[in-house]
């Protein structure tokens, strides 16, 4: 299953694979006291979260940019998700802050009403692929990734919350891009056809 909203005629500029290693250099949020003792795994490329766990990691240590605009160029994020029950908060943050953020949060999936709701998981134990336009719904820079597996309340004490397989891809539209030519090489173009014509005249 691919959920996406990327576009299909565009040209790739800048690929980077997300690092979740990288997790290491970087922290968590505890935006409650019952999150303090919370832990992650990191198994090859797949990151997994045990419930009640916010966990930040900045792009300079994730993909090795301090920091990536989204007003000026497409940015699509894609990943892998599965969890194994529903959190209240179950999803991943973009944002310029090491704390909680619901005005760049997708939540995919999640007994509260927090977040952005574009996109939603629903397929429980099973992972399904997401790839979301960044620049579709946000139009700030961002510096951090926030991964979400909020469950104070929970029934269940055991809901772990999986990523694998993270990309940000920035792109340009082809057909655009071959329709611009840029104005200083179509100016040394035509400055080299007059000094061609001009050399033809002297020589005559």
């Amino acid at each position: 299953i691919i959920l996406s909203s990327t576009l299909a005629n565009a040209g790739i500029i800048n690929q980077w694979d997300v690092d979740f290693v990288a997790l290491d250099n970087d922290g968590k949020f505890n935006a409650a006291t019952t999150q303090l003792s919370t832990s992650y795994v990191v198994n090859g490329d797949v990151l997994t979260l045990n419930q009640n766990s916010w966990y930040y990691l900045n792009l300079s240590d994730a993909i090795g940019v301090s920091m990536l605009e989204l007003g000026t160029i497409d940015t699509t994020l894609s990943f892998d998700f599965m969890t194994t029950g529903t959190p209240e908060i179950g999803g991943v943050q973009i944002s310029n802050v090491t704390k909680h953020d619901s005005g760049g949060a997708f939540n995919l999936i999640g007994t509260q009403n927090w977040g952005l709701n574009n996109f939603s998981y629903s397929d429980i134990g099973q992972w399904v692929t997401f790839e979301i336009n960044l620049s579709d719904y946000l139009s700030r820079d961002f510096s951090t990734l926030m991964f979400i597996n909020d469950c104070d309340n929970c029934s269940n004490s055991n809901i772990d919350l999986s990523f694998r397989n993270m990309s940000i891809t920035q792109s340009s539209d082809q057909s655009a891009a071959i329709a611009q030519v840029p104005e200083p090489t179509t100016l040394a173009i035509f400055a080299l056809g007059v000094i061609g014509f001009a050399s033809r005249r002297f020589k005559k």
